[in-house]
Order: C-alpha cells, then structure tokens, then sequence
C-alpha cells in the first residue's frame, strides 16, 4: 500500500515530533479537516499526532482495500477519524464497471477548515478538475483554506491546443497516470468556484509538483507565482531565496539561509513525483503488469505494524486463501484468471491468428505459383476461379 501511496520509509507515516503536517499553513485551520485522496492514512496519522491534533478528520479515497485498512486500523485509535471509500471508476484501483466517474463528497457544505488534496488533481482530467475543484469550494469554510498541489505548464508556449484545452496527459491507456495543467486556467477556474489563490510553495524539482493554497476570503491579497528556479532532475545543487518553502514528495521545507536546494541528489524521481508512474503505459508488459496488479490488490491483504502515540498496533492478519496442488494461494489464481493470464491469453490468439493469416497467404502464393506452372500462364497471374478450391483449402 506504501509503494501506491508515495513514499514508502516508515518515517514518513510517523510524527515523534509533534510538529504539524504542513509547517507553512495557520495551526488554526487544523480544527476540521477533510482529506480527498486519503490513501493509506499517511497524513492523517501524521495528524493524529501533532500538536494540535484535529478536532474533526474526514478521508476519502477510491482504493477500497486502504479505506479498509484505515477503518480497521486507524479509526478504533482516533474515533475523531473517519475514512469512507469514494467509490468511483479508476481503470487501476477501483475498476469494475458501472462506476460513476464522478461523486459528491459525502460531507455538509462549508463544513471543513482544511481541506486537504494532495497529488490528486495531478491524476484528474480536466472535466474532472472542475468538478471536484466545485465540490472543494463547497464543502470549505468561509474562513478555511483548500490545500492542493498540482503540475503546471503555460499554455501560451503551445499554440496548437485549442480554446478549451488546458491539460496535457501522459498515457493513453490511464489518462489519470499524470495531468499538467495550465498554470492560468486553474486560477480562472478557481475564481469561478468562489477561490482565489493566497499562498503558493514551488516544487523541489523543475516541474514537479507545486502547492498551492487557495482560500474563499475576498479581504485575502492574491498571491504571485514566483519562476521554478528548482534544479532540473540530476542538477547537483541550487540555490534558492532564504526562507523559501519547498515542495519534497508531499511535504514541504522550509530553506535556511544559503542551504543549497540538493533534493535531487537523494531522492529517486518517482520518489519526489509519489504515484506519478511515467512508464509507456502501452507496452504490452506495462499493461499486462497493471492488469494484474489490479486483481492483486482486490485480492490480497498485507502485514502491517505502525506507531500511534507510542503504541504499537497489531494489524489483523488477512492473508486469506489455501494452497492449492502446485502451491499456489488461490488468491493468486483467481487474480490471473482475473487479468495477467486473460490477457496473455487474449495477446497469444492475436498472434496465432496473425500467425494463421500468414501462413494462409503463404498457401494461395505457393498454390497460385503451381498452377500457373502447370496451366503455362505467366507466373503472378492466375484467374480466380480455377484457384478458388486452393485457396479455401489454404
């Protein structure tokens, strides 16, 4: 669940310090918070332990085995947290048919201080952006902030798109793998919805992710978006202005005076992109591995241990299922009957019949040739109806 979620170092889901979330916003807005795109409970056990700890936690996710796993695990330690599934379609996560593609947040209007989505709009469509954005603006308080990180180009760089373009996507095969928004139409968008922009934290690295606080106060000034001076990935070192924040996977930092900017050096890329996978998602063995991937996670529970306020908590083991002749967990068998092996299966007949349409090209040239040798007519020429019992014999 860590490797899905982002990073996956146990410290990363700890809090010994006490400190809060995201350093950079009010301790205030902590009182109420609603997490979209919750995942396996990274933050919110994060949350639990700082100090303020929030009054109220709400988190959503459309991954039914962590809303699972955050019901079981964490919300018996802090009845103040709840996790519900947001049960829409995801080709990967959440993948059976007649899922609506979209959903309201189950949650009254103007309810939450914080509402809180990270790396989530950076895996939406544009159609989708917009909806959700709305039901942000929605549930937020007037006083509240709405804390999202996004990935943005200037549309002004690309004449070709057209008037209603404003995102670029990285796959075909799961447009949500990764979207790149253009930088002005998510501040339009925005003030549609009621929000403006009050706060802004670049990314660590060239084009990563930045966050951005958005707010619905109109006495609030609207904030710049300053240049991504962040080194581009492999760049050794970089300076940026003291007291700058800094966006690291999905936390930030603040940058002391003449700290070079040197993230790059000690983190993988997909590390600082958590969940962004750049692969050709149209590689048959890139396909065949999410297909099975899947029907894995449908299927299979894990053995987790985590930290909470000192305790150690014992997951409920779920590693469900029998062995079969050969060793097999019938889990694992139902999952490549699922997907791996339908698959490979559909992907061997397309061969096979390319296979068969060939050779039976190869039988009506070789049996055009014979009769042509036989019938003394020049060779390439044969009138179809005497070759027609040879070719439906091919």
């Amino acid at each position: 669940m860590r490797e899905l979620a982002g990073p996956t170092d146990l410290s990363a889901f700890d809090n010994p310090s006490r400190k809060l979330a995201y350093d950079y916003l009010d301790p205030a807005v902590y009182e109420k918070v609603f997490d979209f795109g919750c995942g396996c409970g990274r933050v919110a056990r994060q949350m639990m332990l700082q100090n303020p700890s929030p009054k109220m936690y709400v988190g959503i996710d459309l991954h039914p085995g962590m809303i699972r796993w955050c019901q079981r695990n964490l919300q018996p330690v802090a009845p103040n947290f709840t996790f519900f599934h947001h049960d829409v379609y995801h080709v990967r996560f959440n993948p059976l048919p007649g899922k609506p593609l979209t959903a309201t947040f189950p949650v009254e209007d103007g309810q939450f201080t914080l509402v809180n989505a990270l790396s989530v709009f950076t895996h939406l469509t544009q159609e989708h952006a917009v909806f959700y954005l709305r039901e942000c603006a929605r549930v937020l308080h007037p006083d509240g902030v709405l804390h999202a990180s996004w990935f943005f180009f200037d549309k002004r760089e690309y004449p070709m798109m057209q008037e209603h373009d404003a995102a670029l996507y990285v796959s075909y095969v799961d447009p949500g793998a990764a979207v790149i928004f253009d930088r002005n139409w998510v501040v339009a968008t925005a003030r549609e919805m009621g929000l403006r922009v009050c706060k802004v934290v670049p990314p660590s690295i060239r084009g990563h992710q930045w966050a951005v606080i958005m707010t619905r106060r109109e006495d609030v000034e609207e904030a710049e978006f300053p240049p991504d001076t962040a080194p581009v990935p492999g760049q050794a070192c970089h300076l940026q202005h003291p007291g700058q924040h800094r966006i690291v996977g999905h936390k930030a930092d603040v940058i002391e005076a003449g700290e070079p900017n040197v993230d790059g050096q000690d983190h993988r890329q997909h590390e600082l992109i958590d969940g962004h996978n750049t692969r050709d998602a149209l590689h048959p063995q890139c396909f065949l591995d999410q297909l099975l991937e899947t029907q894995l996670l449908q299927h299979r529970r894990h053995w987790e241990q985590t930290t909470i306020g000192g305790e150690i908590l014992t997951v409920e083991v779920e590693r469900g299922g029998s062995r079969d002749f050969i060793g097999f967990r019938n889990i694992y068998l139902r999952a490549l009957l699922g997907a791996g092996f339908a698959a490979m299966l559909l992907f061997v007949l397309h061969l096979l019949g390319d296979l068969l349409e060939i050779g039976s090209r190869s039988c009506y040239f070789a049996a055009s040739l014979f009769y042509n040798r036989i019938s003394r007519v020049p060779k390439g020429f044969a009138s179809s109806a005497p070759l027609q019992p040879l070719k439906c014999c091919a």
